[in-house]
């Protein structure tokens, strides 16, 4: 028996873990700071696995995933996705239910378009 506390996304459907996985491996390539939030603990993942960071995904209600480029002295935001999943009949299309980015000259901005960017990878359009 797997335990709920480590299994992979227990309450995504499969559609809504290969569109998470997509997310946070486009995530991680690009070398961004990742932060996830599930409304109730914030975890830096640094340092984790991809097996790790699925495995915080999908235990409440929702899960917000904060990126950030820290390859300067000091860390930029780039913005947050929010993830709802569907349960077990989740097509994954839904999955990445909002994104905010920061940045002051919205649409069109450098964070915007990486945000859309990762959202693409995301879904399979990539």
């Amino acid at each position: 028996m797997t335990d709920i506390l480590t299994a992979p996304a227990p309450y995504f459907s499969d559609d809504e873990r290969k569109v998470a996985r997509r997310l946070v491996r486009a995530i991680r390539q690009s070398g961004y700071a990742l932060h996830h939030s599930d409304g109730e603990d914030v975890t830096d993942c640094k340092g984790k696995t991809e097996a790790e960071i699925m495995a915080l995904l999908s235990h409440t209600g929702s899960d917000h995933l904060s990126i950030a480029d820290a390859s300067g002295p000091t860390p930029r935001r780039i913005g947050t996705f929010d993830l709802i999943g569907q349960g077990p009949s989740g097509a994954g299309d839904e999955l990445v239910a909002d994104y905010s980015w920061s940045e002051k000259d919205g649409h069109g901005s450098a964070n915007h378009d990486e945000m859309e960017r990762l959202c693409k990878i995301a879904s399979g359009e990539d």
